[in-house]
């Protein structure tokens, strides 16, 4: 992509350049690579470990075991987001980390058809930003879980009204009117 911007009797010279470049820029990554795959962070730990416990146990241990971690990781979340607490045999949660187990406790939740917990993951996760006038598409995500809980919970039409509240503040393109559009038109077929 470099080349071009080169005069054209420096084309050739321009791509080795460029290819040069990116090699080099490989080579100098590539420890950080074998470092990553040889340590795996903490979510994929506690992921295998829930797994496990899932298959050898039963699901709704697993679900107590991440309840737990969750809660744990809560607590906490001035030091995840200052650059990590360590929760053993895991290793140390990021802020990165803690959105991965916040999915992924939300989705077992559901799974297990305990919807008033999953609202009140969504509740957690959306209280910092609750009086912001414009808000990112993570929280636009947490909106919409909200909504697909309670859906399950109370019924569409409490869906609609949950996502009312917060239609106004997106644009057309956002997650939460297309949710609600989505509802809309399922609920008149």
């Amino acid at each position: 992509y470099f080349a071009d911007e080169f005069p054209k009797w420096l084309h050739p010279a321009g791509k080795l350049f460029s290819f040069l470049f990116i090699l080099t820029f490989l080579f100098l990554m590539m420890p950080y690579f074998l470092f990553k795959r040889k340590f795996p962070n903490s979510y994929k730990n506690l992921e295998t470990d829930l797994i496990s416990v899932w298959h050898s146990e039963s699901s709704t241990i697993a679900l107590d075991k991440l309840r737990e971690i969750h809660s744990k990781i809560y607590e906490h979340s001035e030091k995840v987001m200052l650059g990590g607490f360590k929760i053993e045999p895991y290793g140390k949660f990021n802020f990165y980390d803690f959105e991965r187990v916040c999915h992924l406790h939300y989705h077992w939740e559901i799974q297990h058809r305990f919807y008033n917990e999953a609202i009140g993951i969504c509740d957690e996760l959306l209280k910092p930003g609750i009086d912001s006038k414009d808000f990112s598409k993570a929280y636009a995500d947490w909106i919409v879980n909200k909504a697909r809980a309670i859906k399950l919970l109370n019924g569409q039409l409490a869906a609609k009204e949950y996502l009312l509240q917060h239609i106004d503040r997106n644009n057309e393109e956002c997650r939460v009117n297309q949710y609600f559009q989505e509802l809309k038109e399922a609920s008149q077929v």
